[in-house]
């Protein structure tokens, strides 16, 4: 691996794309599910942390983002597709993890999700660039 092989601007766009989308469908997400069963996001926290279904949609929504985050940054990178993908993944993996050392109140079965399957779900968005740049070639 040479360090051109390092594209910056392709992780940081699929980074970007991953830590955006992740936070404003989480907190579209979060509104509708509140508004819908008519909670107030006074004690939002409480709730969000004792709903496996809302914390479901959550973890769903940030691993379809990663995958996306991936996908742009396989597409935006010219070498070292899953190399730099994959650098997106660590450093989701670093902050969440550096979230669950400071005390966030997530379930365990949420935590080992996030955990386990943002590299992977983040390298399937590569895959689904690498297989349409071969069918446009």
């Amino acid at each position: 691996m040479k360090s051109n092989d390092i594209q910056i601007i392709a992780i940081l766009l699929g980074f970007v794309v991953n830590l955006v989308g992740t936070y404003l469908t989480s907190g579209l997400l979060i509104l509708v599910y509140f508004n819908a069963k008519g909670i107030s996001l006074d004690n939002s926290k409480d709730v969000i942390y004792s709903d496996n279904f809302i914390l479901s949609l959550l973890i769903f929504s940030g691993l379809a983002w990663s995958m996306l985050g991936g996908y742009i940054c396989a597409r935006t990178a010219k070498k070292s597709h899953y190399f730099n993908a994959a650098t997106i993944g660590i450093i989701g993996i670093a902050m969440s993890s550096y979230s669950y050392v400071m005390g966030d109140p997530s379930p365990s079965w949420y935590k080992t999700i996030a955990l386990t399957c943002e590299i992977p779900i983040t390298l399937l968005g590569v895959k689904l660039a690498m297989a349409k740049n071969s069918g446009h070639q």
